[in-house]
Protein backbone atom coordinates (compact mmCIF):
# COMPACT_ATOMS: atom_id res chain seq x y z
CA UNK A 1 0.00 0.00 0.00
CA UNK A 2 2.93 2.32 0.71
CA UNK A 3 4.22 2.00 -2.86
CA UNK A 4 0.80 2.85 -4.26
CA UNK A 5 0.55 6.01 -2.13
CA UNK A 6 4.06 7.09 -3.12
CA UNK A 7 3.35 6.52 -6.82
CA UNK A 8 0.12 8.50 -6.54
CA UNK A 9 1.95 11.31 -4.75
CA UNK A 10 4.58 11.41 -7.47
CA UNK A 11 2.06 11.35 -10.36
CA UNK A 12 -0.78 13.26 -8.66
CA UNK A 13 -0.76 16.03 -11.28
CA UNK A 14 -1.74 13.50 -13.92
CA UNK A 15 -4.03 11.36 -11.76
CA UNK A 16 -6.28 13.88 -10.02
CA UNK A 17 -9.63 14.18 -11.79
CA UNK A 18 -9.04 11.09 -13.95
CA UNK A 19 -10.10 7.47 -13.55
CA UNK A 20 -7.10 5.13 -13.56
CA UNK A 21 -6.30 1.52 -12.78
CA UNK A 22 -3.73 0.05 -10.44
CA UNK A 23 -2.66 -3.37 -11.69
CA UNK A 24 -1.03 -5.46 -8.99
CA UNK A 25 -0.04 -9.05 -8.30
CA UNK A 26 -0.91 -8.65 -4.59
CA UNK A 27 -4.38 -10.13 -4.28
CA UNK A 28 -4.96 -8.65 -0.82
CA UNK A 29 -4.79 -5.11 -2.28
CA UNK A 30 -7.81 -5.88 -4.47
CA UNK A 31 -10.14 -5.39 -1.50
CA UNK A 32 -8.20 -2.46 -0.10
CA UNK A 33 -11.21 -0.23 0.54
CA UNK A 34 -13.31 -2.99 2.09
CA UNK A 35 -10.77 -4.57 4.44
CA UNK A 36 -10.31 -3.69 8.10
CA UNK A 37 -7.48 -1.27 8.82
CA UNK A 38 -4.97 -2.98 11.14
CA UNK A 39 -2.25 -0.40 11.75
CA UNK A 40 -1.88 3.39 11.99
CA UNK A 41 0.36 3.29 8.90
CA UNK A 42 -2.40 1.62 6.87
CA UNK A 43 -4.84 4.30 8.06
CA UNK A 44 -2.49 7.10 6.93
CA UNK A 45 -1.92 5.46 3.55
CA UNK A 46 -5.61 4.85 2.98
CA UNK A 47 -6.53 8.46 3.77
CA UNK A 48 -4.02 9.61 1.14
CA UNK A 49 -5.84 7.51 -1.49
CA UNK A 50 -9.33 8.86 -0.81
CA UNK A 51 -9.19 11.83 -3.21
CA UNK A 52 -8.44 9.71 -6.28
CA UNK A 53 -10.75 7.91 -8.71
CA UNK A 54 -9.10 4.51 -9.18
CA UNK A 55 -9.75 0.80 -9.37
CA UNK A 56 -7.39 -1.94 -8.25
CA UNK A 57 -7.10 -4.88 -10.63
CA UNK A 58 -5.45 -8.13 -9.60
CA UNK A 59 -3.27 -9.89 -12.18
CA UNK A 60 -1.30 -12.96 -11.02
CA UNK A 61 2.52 -12.64 -10.99
CA UNK A 62 3.71 -14.00 -14.33
CA UNK A 63 0.60 -12.72 -16.14
CA UNK A 64 1.49 -9.19 -15.01
CA UNK A 65 4.17 -9.06 -17.71
CA UNK A 66 5.04 -5.37 -17.54
CA UNK A 67 5.56 -5.25 -13.79
CA UNK A 68 7.39 -8.57 -13.87
CA UNK A 69 9.75 -7.37 -16.60
CA UNK A 70 10.43 -4.05 -14.89
CA UNK A 71 11.16 -5.62 -11.53
CA UNK A 72 13.65 -8.10 -12.98
CA UNK A 73 15.17 -5.67 -15.46
CA UNK A 74 16.41 -3.19 -12.88
CA UNK A 75 18.41 -5.74 -10.90
CA UNK A 76 19.87 -7.31 -14.04
CA UNK A 77 20.97 -3.90 -15.35
CA UNK A 78 22.46 -2.97 -12.00
CA UNK A 79 24.49 -6.19 -11.85
CA UNK A 80 25.70 -5.67 -15.43
CA UNK A 81 26.59 -2.03 -14.72
CA UNK A 82 28.57 -3.02 -11.63
CA UNK A 83 30.36 -5.73 -13.56
CA UNK A 84 31.24 -3.36 -16.41
CA UNK A 85 32.22 -0.40 -14.25
CA UNK A 86 34.53 -2.32 -11.94
CA UNK A 87 38.08 -2.38 -13.24
CA UNK A 88 39.79 -5.68 -12.65
CA UNK A 89 43.56 -6.16 -12.65
CA UNK A 90 43.39 -8.28 -15.82
CA UNK A 91 41.65 -5.47 -17.73
CA UNK A 92 44.15 -2.88 -16.53
CA UNK A 93 47.10 -5.16 -17.36
CA UNK A 94 45.61 -5.82 -20.80
CA UNK A 95 45.29 -2.08 -21.48
CA UNK A 96 48.87 -1.46 -20.33
CA UNK A 97 50.14 -4.17 -22.64
CA UNK A 98 48.03 -2.86 -25.55
CA UNK A 99 49.32 0.72 -25.20
CA UNK A 100 52.94 -0.33 -24.73
CA UNK A 101 53.41 -3.04 -27.37
CA UNK A 102 50.57 -3.16 -29.92
CA UNK A 103 50.95 -0.96 -33.02
CA UNK A 104 47.45 0.53 -32.72
CA UNK A 105 47.97 1.16 -29.02
CA UNK A 106 51.30 2.89 -29.67
CA UNK A 107 49.68 5.01 -32.38
CA UNK A 108 46.89 6.11 -30.03
CA UNK A 109 49.40 6.83 -27.30
CA UNK A 110 51.55 8.99 -29.61
CA UNK A 111 48.43 10.85 -30.80
CA UNK A 112 47.36 11.61 -27.22
CA UNK A 113 50.80 12.89 -26.19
Amino acid sequence: MYVITEAMRCWRHYLLGRKFYIITDHQNLKGLLTQTIQTPAQYRWLTKLLGYDYAILYTPGMANVVADALSHHSTACLRLFIRLSTATPSIIDGLRQFFSSHSNGLSIRRHLQ
